[in-house]
């Protein structure tokens, strides 16, 4: 649907269940993206490259910004920190990197 020149899109919406980890995996990547959201706009307002092309022309910064902020807010609101969202520090494999560079 076209308004005032802007193409509006219906958008569905989606109820899905996620474990903790699997919530703080998606509010890791997300912030990521919406970190380097604008790194496409150089400081002289010329457009570059910048990171992420595929994931900003293919779903749009707004997408980003919503995703990161809906994930930012269900863990600020349930946990203390994103350390509570990760696996165990004993089960993690990076915890044990000296064993496995010594073969």
């Amino acid at each position: 649907m076209v308004r005032g020149g802007f193409i509006l899109m219906q958008e569905e919406l989606y109820t899905i269940q996620l474990t903790r980890r699997e919530l703080g995996l998606i509010k890791h990547y997300s912030r990521l993206l919406f970190t380097n959201i604008d790194d496409d706009v150089t400081p002289d307002g010329c457009s570059c490259t910048g990171s992420f092309p595929i994931e900003k022309d293919w779903f749009g910064k707004d997408a980003i910004t919503n995703l990161y902020r809906k994930a930012k807010t269900i863990t600020d609101t349930h946990y203390n920190n994103d350390e509570e969202l990760r696996l165990d520090k004993s089960l993690q494999y990076s915890t044990n990197l000296r064993s496995t560079w010594l073969g």
